[in-house]
Order: structure tokens, then sequence, then C-alpha cells
């Protein structure tokens, strides 16, 4: 943000926080302790892009 605050980086940070501050939502989501479950959720992000 400081570096490069025109960047498209720091316009992805700034709705990302945005996007925090405005949500609504209270939910606590559920903590992920096994590494495999982590992978496999990574594997999945990834084929969405």
């Amino acid at each position: 943000m400081e570096y490069a605050p025109n960047s498209l980086e720091a316009e992805i940070f700034r709705n990302l926080a945005k996007a925090i501050m405005e949500n609504d939502s209270r939910v606590i989501p559920t903590p992920v302790s096994d590494l495999v479950e982590i992978e496999m959720m990574c594997r999945q992000h990834l084929v969405k892009i």
C-alpha cells in the first residue's frame, strides 16, 4: 500500500479490507487442523482460478 498505492494489488487489498469492515455476519469459522484438508482446499481453490 505504501510502496505502490495505485497498484492493482493495493486496490485488491483495499477492496478486501472494505469487505471485511462491512461484513455483518458474525460467524466464527471452524478451524482446520488436518493438513490433508488444507491441501485439498488449496487444490480446489487453484482449480477455480
